[in-house]
């Protein structure tokens, strides 16, 4: 019996092709995900810098009447795509402290140049507070909250 293989010559061609057929899907996969990586990174920046740059003028202070506190939020840039807020309540030494619907809706939302709201605290009348807002802001129409915080001690009036 005369066996015969695929002569050398066809082995190489058909190895080439393999490994640019190959080349060619991995490439092909990289590239899309190196742009969706491109883009994520380029979402997160333009939130980060709109929150460093555009929030520099938010002034917020309050003030204690009995077990409530009025917060004032005043959007000094005028900055339109200013949401809303998330608002903490911090006791003596830093201490976080919970309570009911920390983020403000419908009616409670900051307006873009100027808000007054209302909360509730707990009732212990000789701790000091202080309260944190995270602004809420737009970016290309998705709503996205802050990490950088602006505090003011709670005044008793």
């Amino acid at each position: 019996m005369n066996k015969r293989g695929i002569s050398p010559l066809i082995a190489t061609v058909l190895i080439i092709g393999f490994t640019i057929v190959l080349a060619t899907l991995v490439l092909q996969w990289s590239g899309d995900l190196f742009k969706d990586v491109q883009s994520d990174t380029a979402e997160t920046s333009e939130f980060k810098i709109a929150c460093a740059s555009k929030l520099v003028g938010l002034k917020v202070s309050a003030n204690r009447e009995g077990n409530y506190v009025n917060i004032m939020v005043d959007n000094k840039n005028d900055f339109e795509d200013l949401l809303g807020v998330r608002v903490r309540l911090y006791g003596v030494g830093g201490k976080l402290i919970n309570f009911e619907d920390n983020k403000f809706s419908g009616e409670d939302y900051v307006t873009p140049a100027f808000s007054l709201m209302e909360i509730q605290i707990p009732d212990t009348a000789e701790e000091e507070y202080e309260i944190g807002i995270l602004p809420i802001i737009s970016v290309k129409g998705e709503e996205k909250t802050c990490e950088n915080e602006f505090k003011a001690a709670i005044e008793n009036v």
